[in-house]
């Protein structure tokens, strides 16, 4: 799947089960605002991966809120299956979103293929 196609497959998703089917309360208005900022990582690895992901979590922190709420980091490339996302993320990810926002960001981990 090309990033192009990776980006109109997640803002369908985002569309149609996280907002139709009302599983996060707050997506709807953050959409409706054009507040989600989504971003189609080319990493290669787990490494590329989580440094796109810091860059993704410094431009939140340096950017207002009323100009970009959310980032949905879509990474075609890396990561196969969610069970590579929890043995491989979890522990780095949080420390990565920790220290890069002082703990403000909370990460969730959408699978919508499986």
């Amino acid at each position: 799947m090309d990033d192009a196609a990776a980006l109109r497959a997640t803002r369908a998703w985002v569309e149609h089960a996280v907002i139709g089917l009302n599983l996060c309360p707050f997506a709807k208005a953050v959409q409706t605002k054009n507040l989600i900022r989504y971003v189609c990582s080319d990493a290669p690895d787990n490494a590329a991966l989580l440094e796109a992901l810091r860059s993704e979590l410094q431009r939140l922190a340096d950017t207002p809120m009323d100009e970009l709420e959310t980032t949905l980091l879509v990474h075609p490339q890396v990561l196969g299956d969610f069970l590579a996302i929890e043995a491989n993320f979890d522990n780095r990810l949080r420390g990565t979103i920790s220290n890069a926002t002082g703990g403000d960001n909370q990460p969730m981990i959408f699978w919508p293929n499986g």
